[in-house]
């Protein structure tokens, strides 16, 4: 990182609640949990909605703007939440609204913080310093977890998702570092849908990265590097599956034996729920969740397609498609301009979607939340440079640039 930038404390301040409620999470699988983690996710929650109320109605802004979708389905999602909750205590039905829009609040500080001050998405980069903190942690986790049938898929995915930040950091070494350290994590957290998340992202990062090069005088030296970086990581993926007897590919063959783990009988189950629903259900959901609630035996629906229409309802689910759908415009607008974020944040898109496919992002407000802040700052700062190239008449005359991205 440039030392000649000025470091953005905001967007310091969002990323230390963060760090202490996730350090304390994996803490608490083997130790004795940090205090007051509840009470600070709540906090950060409270923040979050009050500052995207605020700056809905204050600012004039567009109706395909992120913040607006999110109104809408932080509107759409508070009411079956609190109605699914609430018998059991006022406490408890407050306590799962937090926690249900922890993301909304964690993309929202930091899409106003980007979109008020310069330098976040640099300042950001700071927060790759937690990537061997939570390998150290996951380390403890497993051993702690061995033989006791706890799950550190929790754990696990932590790192994966703080690759998107990775990838913004210029110095090669301390990148290629902490992408082994990631990687270690992901081998040995046994997830298929981790490991092909992260494979794909690595994949599509460089195909949008490098792809200007190809026809260059540089197309030589890139391809040598693409095919150095891949055989070093696989003669580390060899030697280190070969030293651990990691059987993470033997899963991987096996995805249509065991049916990916039984999810497929666990998609029919919470679809036949679906159909189920009475009509103001099927509309509005049935709560943050509720697919856990409802099942039996109790289960997620190992799928955000069913989870989100179950939990939310169709109008909730039209909301949760548009802002995916919104941030894939981001990511065109940002390709087209050649920005050097286009292809992080492409790889963060991938990764959420495969996570989202075959396992869990929305029902878990733990590791998802590091691709809210990541998409948050992203976003938030393009549409400030488009703000104020549109009040220098640059948008009119097709001159419209992020030049700061």
């Amino acid at each position: 990182m440039n030392r000649n930038i000025k470091i953005n404390k905001k967007v310091i301040l969002i990323l230390l609640p963060i760090a202490y409620i996730f350090i304390g999470n994996m803490k608490a699988v083997y130790s004795t949990p940090l205090p007051f983690q509840e009470w600070v996710l709540m906090l950060y929650t409270l923040i979050g909605l009050i500052c995207l109320l605020f700056f809905c109605v204050t600012r004039k802004i567009y109706i395909n703007n992120p913040l607006i979708i999110l109104l809408f389905f932080t509107l759409f999602s508070i009411i079956p939440t609190f109605s699914a909750y609430y018998d059991y205590s006022m406490y408890t039905a407050i306590h799962m609204i937090g926690q249900s829009l922890f993301w909304v609040a964690s993309f929202t500080l930091s899409y106003v913080i980007a979109y008020k001050s310069r330098n976040s998405i640099q300042s950001a980069k700071l927060i790759t310093i937690l990537i061997p903190i939570f390998a150290i942690l996951f380390f403890n986790v497993r051993q702690f977890s061995a033989g006791r049938g706890i799950p550190d898929i929790i754990t696990a995915y932590y790192n994966l998702f703080l690759l998107p930040f990775l990838l913004t950091v210029n110095k090669k070494a301390l990148k290629f570092s902490l992408l082994i350290i990631i990687f270690t994590t992901i081998i040995l957290s046994m997830k298929r849908a981790g490991f092909l998340a992260f494979i794909l992202a690595l994949f599509v990062y460089f195909l949008i990265h490098y792809k200007s090069y190809i026809y260059s005088k540089k197309r030589l030296y890139v391809i040598f590097s693409g095919v150095m970086t891949a055989m070093l990581l696989f003669l580390f993926f060899d030697f280190f599956i070969k030293k651990y007897e990691i059987t993470i590919l033997s899963r991987l063959y096996a995805v249509f034996d065991d049916l990916g783990s039984g999810r497929y009988e666990i998609w029919k189950k919470t679809w036949n729920m679906i159909k189920c629903s009475d009509f103001f259900s099927l509309l509005f959901g049935h709560g943050f969740n509720a697919v856990y609630m409802d099942s039996v035996p109790q289960y997620s629906a190992h799928t955000d397609l069913l989870e989100v229409i179950y939990d939310y309802g169709i109008l909730g689910s039209i909301f949760y498609l548009c802002f995916y759908l919104r941030l894939i415009k981001y990511y065109k607008h940002l390709n087209k301009i050649k920005s050097e974020i286009a292809a992080p944040f492409a790889s963060s898109l991938c990764i959420a979607l495969v996570i989202s496919a075959f396992s869990h992002l929305i029902i878990y407000p733990t590791y998802f939340i590091f691709n809210c802040i990541f998409w948050g700052l992203v976003t938030g700062e393009c549409d400030r440079e488009f703000v104020k190239n549109e009040r220098l008449g640059l948008i009119a005359n097709g001159k419209y640039n992020c030049s700061s991205l």
